[in-house]
């Protein structure tokens, strides 16, 4: 049954007359004749009529309102099948092949319903001791019946036969036999509840109340009775002189056609005409389009949601480095700088390693003399060389040598000679020694400094000017 309508209404179908009740209202319930029974003429307009009836009758206008219908044992056939333990599926494809077989009588094609089964505890087959609750209507009443319900505007949910109604209302017994009697016309239609849960159906004429008694079974446990109200008294009599507990609350002078139409909407076996059938296959396809096409819309937004928020990360990386970009820029920079002076440092001190054993010293006298002295002579001697220079000022040569990381022991070997000219020095001539230290002795003996910045360092001071 759809939920969310203003109301919903039950309706009991008979072959002469309409019950219908306003589901959830008290005091509601309208019974309707039927001026032709719906199998003598067209059926549609039969009951079509007779729902403008009932709409008139119940104050209610019926169009747009959803309905549950259960049709009373003239318009249905319903019985217990017994059957081998069989599959779910298996067991609904036997009922439905062998239809014949089942519901004698009847012309023309059926609508075959099959209600809910129990499993057998501990294995995989279906209990076949309490039989299983088949029905069967007619196919052209059914379409006549949707046909019925267009014209005033009804939307029918479900049509079920009254049996599976009554299934629904037998009363809970615990641990005895429960059994309800429902009276249509002048039959009564007996379902007994065994303690074990199996279910047993029995029509018997409302002439023999004796015999209705025995069939509900012993020993005797709970019942419920829908009749009118004299046929009502004369079961819960003879019931209860039987032993039975028969069951008043909230069933007084509740009809068996009233209880149908109450029970129409929680009965589980289910009759569908082949057009409601095409029709609910439509809908379900047109669902299944909706659903897709709202998941592509829904893929869509979360990858519009995705890209949008990995934007949004992406802006917000580069606004934080650009926050930091005035910090980090000078100390880029000097990182840079003193990359590039660690690259000269190792590049020098490659040099410095790869070159003959004299050269640092050479180097040295080529960037401690004094700009304005020359070399006229060099000899060397194992770890000793001999120079001869000229120049201006021979004592500051010897100092600025003795500052030399590569060369130690600097010193004077002879007299400083010296060229006059109009009584003025013009030229000091001078022979110097001095002794090559390892890098390890030139370490020791100016700490301060390694040879390579040394040298780097008398380049710069030096860049104006140089020595022979």
């Amino acid at each position: 049954m759809a939920r969310g309508a203003k109301h919903t209404i039950g309706l009991a179908l008979g072959r002469t007359e309409i019950t219908a009740l306003i589901i959830g209202r008290a005091g509601n319930s309208v019974t309707v004749p039927l001026t032709v029974a719906v199998d003598a003429g067209d059926s549609a307009d039969i009951l079509a009529a007779g729902m403008r009836e009932v709409e008139a009758r119940l104050g209610v206008s019926l169009d747009g309102l959803h309905a549950d219908v259960a049709l009373l044992p003239s318009l249905a056939d319903a019985r217990m099948v017994t059957l081998p333990p069989l599959r779910p599926a298996e067991a609904e494809a036997v009922i439905r092949r062998d239809a014949a077989r089942y519901f004698l009588g009847g012309s023309g094609p059926r609508v075959i319903g099959v209600g809910a089964r129990r499993r057998r505890r501990g294995g995989g087959t279906w209990a076949s001791d309490g039989g299983i609750l088949a029905a069967a209507a007619s196919s052209s009443f059914l379409e006549a019946l949707q046909r019925a319900a267009g014209d005033v505007g009804l939307i029918v949910d479900s049509v079920v036969p009254s049996h599976a109604c009554w299934t629904t209302q037998i009363p809970v017994s615990g641990k005895t036999n429960a059994v309800l009697v429902a009276v249509v016309e002048d039959t009564a239609h007996i379902l007994a509840k065994a303690v074990g849960g199996s279910l047993t159906l029995r029509r018997l004429p409302l002439s023999d109340l004796d015999e209705v008694a025995d069939s509900c079974g012993s020993p005797a446990g709970v019942a419920s009775v829908f009749a009118h109200r004299e046929e009502r008294a004369r079961l819960t009599r003879v019931l209860t002189d039987r032993g039975w507990t028969v069951i008043t609350e909230g069933a007084t002078d509740t009809t068996g056609e009233e209880a149908a139409a109450c029970g129409a909407r929680k009965a589980e076996l289910e009759l569908v005409a082949s057009s409601l059938v095409d029709a609910r296959r439509q809908a379900g396809r047109r669902l299944g389009g909706r659903l897709i096409g709202i998941a592509a819309v829904v893929l869509m937004v979360a990858a519009g949601l995705q890209l949008w928020g990995a934007h949004r990360t992406l802006r917000g990386i580069r606004a934080d480095r650009s926050a930091i970009a005035a910090s980090v820029g000078p100390l880029i920079l000097a990182q840079d700088s003193l990359n590039r002076l660690n690259q000269r440092i190792e590049t020098i001190a490659s040099l410095t390693d790869q070159s003959p054993r004299w050269t640092l010293g050479l180097v040295d006298l080529s960037l401690y003399l004094p700009p304005e002295s020359y070399l006229t002579g060099l000899s060397v001697s194992g770890d000793t060389i001999e120079i001869e220079a000229a120049g201006d000022r021979a004592g500051e040569a010897i100092e600025s040598l003795r500052r030399a990381t590569n060369l130690w022991d600097v010193r004077l070997i002879e007299n400083i000679e010296r060229e006059l000219e109009n009584g003025e020095t013009v030229v000091e001539r001078y022979r110097l020694s001095a002794r090559l230290v390892s890098h390890h002795k030139s370490t020791e003996l100016h700490p301060e400094s390694r040879s390579g910045s040394t040298i780097e360092e008398m380049l710069r001071a030096r860049a104006g000017g140089g020595g022979s």
